[in-house]
């Protein structure tokens, strides 16, 4: 049935040819559900991961791995043909199948507990759409090194890095915004403020970091923006 559908999104079947249920006809396949999910996947997105429609049918929220096995998980900014704008609680809590994970930017909500101990996350792409980041989020990553938070986050709940031993937060907020809970980073994990998108300043010289991903960094010793004091 999946070649179908894969032939279907192809153009190379007619829809109305398709017969939709199953042999014993007491139900329908999830005919939208499986089409979204392999147009996801011709498109270069993550298959399989899990989503719920929003109680007023106008955005989807991913709410689980499901069966997706990728190592780089690609959230598409749309399924089935509406804009995914929520990562939901736990959506891929204590999963250490993958070590990369994009966000796209009609994501606007990352809720509590969503990366709490994928210990082999090592890079995450926030983009600029996003204004909440719920508690715990990246409780015991322990492989990652560093994040970008944007200054269109507004809002970070409690322990949000907690037992994230090797983290290095990146912030393009020049202080610590009022709304973010004040322990946010009751990790203590190392923070620089004022972080300009695509430079930062490292041993005096500054160096290009490509979109919101630093794949290494030494460590700083001057901030961008005080090099010619």
């Amino acid at each position: 049935m999946i070649k179908y559908y894969r032939e279907l999104i192809a153009g190379r079947i007619d829809e109305s040819a398709i017969y939709l249920t199953p042999d014993d006809d007491s139900a329908q396949f999830p005919v939208d559900e499986i089409v979204a999910s392999l147009k996801n996947e011709l498109n270069g997105y993550s298959h399989g991961l899990e989503y719920t429609l929003s109680e007023d049918g106008t955005y989807y929220s991913v709410t689980g791995i499901g069966t997706c096995e990728d190592t780089d998980i690609i959230i598409p900014k749309e399924y089935n043909e509406l804009p995914v704008k929520k990562i939901d609680q736990s959506a891929f809590s204590e999963h250490t199948s993958f070590t990369k994970i994009r966000i796209p930017d009609s994501v606007t909500s990352i809720g509590n507990d969503v990366f709490n101990g994928c210990t082999s996350l090592t890079s995450i792409e926030i983009p600029d759409s996003v204004t909440s980041i719920g508690e715990w989020v990246f409780a015991r990553c322990s492989s990652l090194t560093c994040v970008v938070i944007p200054d269109s986050v507004t809002s970070i709940g409690e322990y949000a890095f907690y037992g994230c031993s090797s983290l290095t937060i990146y912030c393009e907020a020049m202080t610590n915004p009022s709304g973010w809970n004040p322990s946010w980073n009751g990790a203590n994990c190392p923070v620089i403020w004022g972080f300009v998108n695509d430079f930062i300043a490292v041993n005096g010289a500054i160096n290009e970091v490509n979109s919101k991903t630093i794949d290494k960094v030494e460590a700083l010793d001057l901030w961008y923006g005080e090099k010619g004091g």
